[in-house]
């Protein structure tokens, strides 16, 4: 039995539609995520002060590999660690080759990925603390709504009888669309198929 090139045609096309697909979505899925985003003023003399701090979905900041006096953290209610890395602070400023000036302070922007359980956000020069961000102060309006950055450990307010979804059902999620619409698509292709018979 001979297959119609149309229906050949037809499933190429498919194909192509569902790696596109899972390419493309699966790259926004990675790099766009909710993040807490910082600005925060660091001084020399090992002290700090916050000037604001939201959650927006976006990509995390780049941080330094190699290590650095600074560090950020985010920290869960029972003291767990879930996020430690370094943080880029220099108070030299190279104005062109040659000149180069010293400043007291500079201004630091960073944005940190989100985690269900956190409860702070710290910044260390070497051990010590120079910041500590208690997030339910922030993220709990007490409003009644599960509104972004509250959840049920700093907001049980709003957000106690609201369950969120784990890691692993989004990408099974994510695994659902693809499929649906593969499905979707084999249908539209057997449908013109049979009606150019």
């Amino acid at each position: 039995m001979m297959i119609p090139k149309n229906f050949i045609m037809i499933g190429f096309v498919i194909c192509v539609y569902v790696f596109i697909l899972t390419v493309v979505v699966g790259q926004e899925i990675k790099q766009y995520q909710p993040v807490y985003s910082l600005r925060m003023f660091i001084f020399k003399n090992e002290t700090a002060e916050l000037k604001d701090v939201h959650v927006e979905s976006g990509t995390i900041s780049y941080f330094p590999v190699t290590n650095t006096s600074y560090a950020i953290k985010v920290v869960s209610f029972d003291d767990k660690t879930l996020f430690d890395t370094n943080l880029g602070v220099s108070f030299i400023i190279i104005i062109e080759p040659g000149q180069i000036i010293e400043t007291d302070s500079m201004v630091v922007q960073a944005r940190i990925p989100v985690y269900e359980t956190a409860k702070w956000i710290i910044i260390q020069h070497y051990d010590k603390e120079i910041l500590r961000i208690d997030l339910s102060e922030y993220f709990c309006n007490k409003n009644g709504i599960c509104d972004l950055g509250e959840n049920k450990y700093i907001c049980p307010e709003d957000c106690e009888q609201i369950s969120e979804i784990p890691e692993e059902e989004r990408g099974f999620q994510f695994l659902y669309i693809i499929m649906l619409s593969l499905v979707i698509l084999i249908l539209i292709a057997i449908f013109f198929v049979r009606k150019r018979r």
